[in-house]
């Protein structure tokens, strides 16, 4: 996942293979200027794959879950979060997914989530 605010590349990065627990990360780049340092923005996350902004900037984090050697991605362990930048606070928002993969963050302040199964969420913030 990829995302552009304020001057800077957001980028979700898996963490490897095995994908270890916890081993994910979000890190940010300045767009312009040579010898852009990389910022490492949010850590502790499981498979992340997408990230947006909200109309408010806060940053959502779609994270695919926890992986398994024997079985592959655990089904139901899929997340939303919201990160309050100024806060450095994750929030969850929605649990349960099933391989998640991508996100979109409307100027209405809706989002939604897209799973592998076919499924499409859809989740209207302050409801």
């Amino acid at each position: 996942g990829l995302a552009v605010r304020d001057g800077r590349a957001w980028v979700a990065l898996f963490g490897g293979f095995p994908f270890t627990p916890k081993g994910g990360a979000v890190v940010s780049l300045p767009s312009e200027g040579e010898g852009a340092v990389p910022r490492t923005e949010v850590t502790g996350l499981d498979t992340p794959i997408d990230v947006k902004f909200t109309p408010a900037g806060d940053l959502l984090i779609l994270q695919m879950g926890t992986f398994d050697m024997t079985s592959g991605f655990l089904p139901g362990t899929g997340r939303l979060s919201v990160v309050d930048l100024r806060a450095r606070k994750p929030e969850l928002l929605l649990s349960g997914l099933d391989q998640p993969t991508g996100l979109l963050a409307t100027s209405d302040d809706e989002i939604y989530v897209s799973a592998l199964s076919g499924h499409v969420y859809r989740l209207k913030r302050g409801q």
